[in-house]
């Protein structure tokens, strides 16, 4: 949901069809247009004076749509994975440890046990193997092995695919670890930030209950619990963007896809140039060869533009 100031201000917007940024001086106006800028309910002229216009309803409904879904989904599996930890907490609740393991859930705390368990599921997955990274790390990944699967679990027509998280990608190491995953048959994507770590191979899923993930894990078997927790890793691997190979070919260079791609999931300037190597300047250099390409006036009708040729 969103403020009654700002559902005011953006019926007011509606009605007039716009404003200039140099007119709305009202604290309260400010405020409102902050949370709808944020919220994409609104789009801005690239000529001065700057225009403030709103999104038509439909778009509004839309995109709110998709917040609440995504919010929600989020607050499910937070609520999941509390309920599992709760419940798999040995001596404290009736749930005893022969139990655990009967309902499909068990705790875990020593950080040598769960770095071993995360191995085996990558090892043995027979099928897929989903992962969610953050950039959360107690010593940051120096070799392959810490962060993408090893060369011989990529064998056997196993799946392998990675959502990761920008600050990890800003990283040089890790960003040239994840490019030889991708030039090895590994598939990633990106997203401005991620909730927690997880391991999904076949049926079983770990679940990282802290930010790095190390100290304590839920090993979880339920089939009911490991179909939701892939249900929402195929949410977010929609949203993302792809990480491409360098040899990528379509109808626009494979970099500048890139930068569409990062720009589309919300990412902004500065962030697109550290997951990919480059200054801002030449982030700015792509997006504007491409707006010139396709005839848009700015980053919204980029968007709609490259949405409609199927270039994100």
């Amino acid at each position: 949901m969103f403020s009654e100031e700002a559902r005011r201000f953006y019926e007011r917007l509606l009605t007039i069809g716009g404003r200039t940024l140099a007119e709305i001086t009202d604290p309260v106006e400010r405020e409102a247009l902050a949370e709808l800028r944020e919220r994409g309910l609104i789009w801005e002229s690239v000529d001065l004076p700057v225009v403030v216009h709103p999104v038509t309803p439909s778009t509004a409904l839309r995109r709110l749509l998709v917040q609440w879904r995504q919010d929600a989904a989020a607050q499910q599996f937070r609520m999941l994975a509390h309920a599992a930890w709760l419940e798999g907490l040995d001596g404290r609740s009736a749930i005893r440890l022969t139990d655990q393991t009967r309902l499909g859930v068990t705790l875990h705390v020593d950080r040598t046990e769960i770095i071993g368990i995360q191995r085996e599921l990558v090892l043995g997955a027979r099928r897929e193997c989903r992962n969610l990274e953050t950039h959360h790390f107690t010593v940051w990944p120096t070799d392959r092995a810490t962060l993408t699967a090893p060369a011989t679990a990529r064998t056997g027509g196993v799946r392998h695919r990675s959502i990761c998280t920008d600050a990890l990608l800003a990283d040089d190491t890790c960003r040239g670890l994840i490019r030889h995953a991708l030039a090895a048959g590994e598939e990633y994507r990106v997203l401005p930030d991620l909730p927690m770590k997880m391991v999904l191979a076949d049926d079983t899923a770990l679940v990282a209950l802290t930010p790095i993930g190390v100290e304590a894990a839920m090993l979880i078997q339920a089939p009911v619990v490991v179909a939701a927790l892939g249900d929402y890793f195929e949410m977010l691997w929609q949203r993302a963007a792809a990480l491409s190979p360098p040899d990528e070919t379509g109808t626009i260079p494979a970099r500048r896809r890139e930068v569409l791609r990062l720009a589309a999931t919300g990412l902004k300037d500065e962030a697109i140039a550290r997951t990919l190597g480059l200054s801002t300047r030449s982030v700015r250099r792509h997006i504007d060869a491409l707006e010139r390409e396709v005839g848009a006036v700015n980053r919204l009708t980029l968007g709609i533009e490259a949405s409609r040729r199927g270039w994100v």
